[in-house]
């Protein structure tokens, strides 16, 4: 069968435009991903080449031959350059741009030669063969040598398809060379040809589709918890990710900094060194200059501290200190050692980001270094607990906490009667129902369900929300965690959802008990000028227990109804009622045993038993949450942060609850239960009254 190599130029001129439209549009998704965006360019670049040498005719000029030609191998000079400026960090982007400027120059200085002495087409073809498939030979090498940098697997499928467009071309060669001794005849080498271009438009479709899958590697790598485009704020985000603080490298002072954060007074500064305290030298990344490393522990010995280096510190494996294993070994081992009062990276680097995600960071030196004092009760002392830290003992612990009488059934409903599956392909926790026959995990059926963070890391963020009296940023919960902002904003969504009212609960108060009543207004309404009353403000509608639990509502607006049916709808008849002079509570008190109001108009705020002292208190804390740690709630989510507060002073320690038996209360708050990042992001409200 003959291929029309003139319907091939077309279909690999329109091949090549949409893979240069679908690697636009997967660089819009991953803005971070290697080489997506100057593999776009290359395409367009080389689709414009085939384009100009497709309307060649008998009386072509030179200038379109070489134009073509030119871009096709500027297309592939451009491919190289990015993939090897990935690799090698320290590869400035001008020189790297002049080096891809330089072989196009040469390429065009060899064919205007060769035109000009009057060479053959077929040599010029010869040398256009050879650029290119010597670009896509280096291409192919880069692109595999940087998988032993990030360990992504779908390298290798890019990698194997340009050597396949390398492969071609130096067939081209090939065939070119052997027309030119006159072994084969010129119309069987088009013939070949023909096959070969169409290879080779297979390869280019091929490294398209390679790299979509490295983008979508190294974004599941990242530990993202949302779908979705990480838009042109990711280089923002990946600067959050550092860590929260900074230390002069080498000089005449020992400067601890705090990064620019959005929360400044989440950040926890450690105590001061002192004479005699030990800093140990580690090296995450690649390895330091060592003469310079040893002049920065002189200045810091002069300092009267005390230096030490991690046993890898000094080594050298390609370009980085160590096999990941070594450089990981180090790093914990400072942490874990009680000696060691700071540690200094030697230096940076990409070897970082590939130990992070194993860095024990809840240790005993994190409590006490971060907080600068020794564990004040057990629950804070308790963040070093194996649950917080390994899979498997967070695993059986939501198992003992959901099932303490045995493992049940999501789907039947079967108590105790499951058997645990073992097989090396199963992962770790799968049961299977003795009844109805189906797999299930502790994790079904609630708010963890299908999230890719592992569960010691959601029993720790659950913890840390619920011991927290005024909460805790997701900000810094994602710095502690080492997750994402966004995953870390979903988490703490998902846990306040488990801090909800649970359907069915009794009304507050009762019989010798009294309820305060009150509301106040916060934020601001979207779309809504500041002004001097509270109407841009969003109301919020309490009730407090003296001595037991609240209940705050999100409300639309504040009106005597829709506070009357609050009232009335979750207050026992029997309790008695304080309020302030508000008219919603004028005809409040035949409903209950008794209704007393303090006038705060006249600077009346106590009178004998009757005050609103109490739901002051809780609105003390709710604010001071609001604007000290979360600084800024959109009204839609609002309900879900009144629910952390109520759940909180619901079950605070003067109650008798301690930190570890309210997160566990929350935890079991998770069961029948589900949130998704589509509803929680704002495309529907939480309902909200009046």
């Amino acid at each position: 069968m003959h291929l029309h190599l003139p319907t091939l130029d077309v279909v690999s001129v329109f091949a090549t435009l949409v893979a240069a439209g679908v690697s636009l549009l997967a660089w819009y998704r991953y803005r971070d991903a290697v080489a997506l965006r100057s593999w776009a360019a290359a395409l367009a670049l080389g689709s414009v080449g085939a384009l100009l040498f497709s309307l060649r005719g008998p009386g072509t000029s030179a200038a379109l031959f070489v134009t073509a030609d030119s871009l096709c191998v500027a297309s592939y000079a451009t491919m190289w350059v990015s993939m090897r400026r990935f690799n090698a960090d320290k590869a400035p982007p001008l020189r790297m741009t002049i080096i891809a400027a330089a072989i196009t120059s040469v390429f065009v200085l060899l064919v205007t030669i060769s035109w000009q002495m009057g060479a053959a087409l077929r040599a010029q073809s010869l040398v256009f063969s050879l650029f290119v498939g010597g670009l896509a030979l280096a291409t192919a090498w880069e692109t595999w040598r940087g998988g032993r940098q990030d360990g992504l697997h779908s390298r290798r499928i890019a990698a194997l398809a340009l050597a396949g467009i390398a492969a071609a071309r130096l067939i081209r060669v090939g065939l070119l060379g052997l027309d030119w001794f006159d072994v084969i005849e010129l119309h069987t080498a088009d013939v070949v040809w023909g096959y070969g271009m169409y290879f080779s438009t297979v390869c280019v479709l091929i490294v398209t589709f390679g790299l979509v899958l490295m983008a979508n590697e190294q974004q599941a790598r990242a530990g993202d918890d949302r779908p979705g485009r990480l838009g042109p704020a990711s280089r923002q985000r990946r600067a959050r990710r550092r860590p929260a603080l900074s230390c002069t490298r080498f000089g005449d002072t020992i400067s601890m900094e705090p990064m620019e954060f959005p929360e400044p007074d989440a950040v926890l500064l450690p105590p001061m060194l002192r004479a005699g305290d030990k800093v140990r030298f580690v090296s995450p990344a690649s390895p330091p200059e060592r003469e310079a490393v040893l002049q920065g522990a002189k200045t810091f010995e002069s300092w009267g501290l005390e230096v030490d280096f991690g046993e890898h510190a000094f080594r050298t494996m390609a370009y980085l200190a160590g096999t990941d294993d070594e450089r990981l070994a180090d790093f914990n081992a400072a942490l874990r050692d009680p000696g060691v009062r700071a540690i200094v990276a030697t230096r940076g680097g990409k070897g970082s980001y590939r130990i992070a995600e194993a860095i024990v960071y809840f240790t005993y030196r994190v409590v006490e270094l971060g907080w600068g004092c020794q564990p004040r009760n057990a629950a804070v002392a308790d963040i070093t607990n194996p649950t917080f830290t390994d899979e498997n003992a967070a695993r059986e612990a939501l198992e003992a906490i959901r099932w303490p009488s045995g493992p049940v059934c999501p789907f039947c409903g079967c108590i105790d009667n499951s058997t645990r599956m073992q097989g090396k392909t199963t992962r770790p926790g799968l049961l299977k129902c003795n009844d109805c026959r189906k797999p299930y995990s502790v994790t079904i059926g609630t708010l963890y369900e299908r999230s890719h963070i592992p569960l010691h890391k959601w029993l720790l963020a659950t913890h840390l929300l619920a011991s927290s009296k005024k909460g805790i940023s997701a900000h810094q919960l994602h710095r502690l965690l080492g997750i994402t902002y966004k995953s870390a904003w979903f988490m703490t969504h998902r846990i306040r959802e488990s801090m909800g009212p649970v359907a069915g609960e009794p009304p507050m108060g009762g019989e010798g008990k009294t309820v305060e009543a009150d509301e106040t207004y916060i934020g601001r309404k979207r779309g809504m000028k500041k002004g001097h009353t509270y109407h841009h403000k969003q109301p919020v509608v309490s009730l407090v227990e003296r001595n037991g639990r609240a209940r705050s509502f999100k409300v639309d607006r504040a009106t005597p109804h829709v506070i009357r049916r609050i009232v009335t709808e979750n207050v026992a008849k029997a309790s008695a009622l304080m309020t302030d002079e508000a008219i919603a509570y004028n005809v409040m008190g035949k409903n209950f045993a008794s209704h007393e109001a303090v006038n705060h108009s006249k600077d009346e705020y106590v009178r004998g038993t009757a005050h609103t002292n109490t739901v002051e208190g809780f609105y003390s804390i709710f604010k001071r949450g609001m604007k000290g740690v979360y600084q800024h709630c959109d009204e839609k989510h609002l309900q879900r942060y009144l629910n952390e507060f109520d759940f909180r002073y619901s079950n605070r320690t003067a109650l008798g609850v301690s930190d570890k038996e309210r997160a566990e209360k929350a935890l079991k708050g998770i069961e029948g239960k589900r949130l998704t990042y589509r509803r929680t992001y704002g495309r529907t409200s939480p309902p909200s009254l009046g």
